[in-house]
């Protein structure tokens, strides 16, 4: 049997090559064999089209889940992309994922990072505290104004770090 320069064979073209078998015959059987190896490989190739398939879905979804956890500042987007799949979250309708996170956050706030804001505010230079940004009212406030170091500690303390 000839081949061709893609390593596909050729049939057999006359009967020396086959004596005891008819032509006709030993190029059906060629035929045949040829159909079965390409159907093997149709087949193969189609089970890789479908894996290939399935971890573009997965990357995609694992993208989605990654971007809901920053945004909704979880701290392990592995554990939430696994509550996703358990609860067959979808993930492109926007009022499902905000009832699940808040849902989420209200059973389990543990999962989910704290940002910290100190009471003064940051426009004010390192060590100057003004009267003006503190309530009115507040004696703090007025001593501060004074500049009294003991003072300034008071008002640093009313107006400590609180959560939002």
């Amino acid at each position: 049997m000839e081949k061709i320069s893609d390593n596909t064979p050729v049939p057999p073209a006359d009967s020396s090559s086959a004596p005891d078998t008819p032509p006709a015959a030993a190029r059906t059987d060629f035929f045949e064999q040829e159909i079965s190896r390409l159907r093997g490989e149709v087949e193969q190739l189609t089970s890789d089209r479908d894996g290939l398939a399935r971890q573009l879905d997965s990357m995609i979804r694992r993208g989605k889940v990654g971007e809901l956890a920053a945004r909704h500042h979880f701290t392990d987007p592995d554990y939430l992309a696994f509550l996703c799949e358990k609860h067959q979250l979808d993930l492109d309708s926007e009022e499902a994922v905000e009832h699940f996170m808040a849902e989420l956050s209200g059973k389990c706030p543990k999962l989910f990072r704290v940002e910290l804001f100190s009471g003064v505010p940051r426009q004010n230079p390192p060590g100057e505290i003004r009267a003006e940004n503190h309530t009115p009212g507040n004696p703090a406030a007025e001593n501060i104004r004074n500049n009294n170091p003991a003072d300034r500690l008071v008002g640093l303390l009313e107006n400590a770090p609180e959560l939002k």
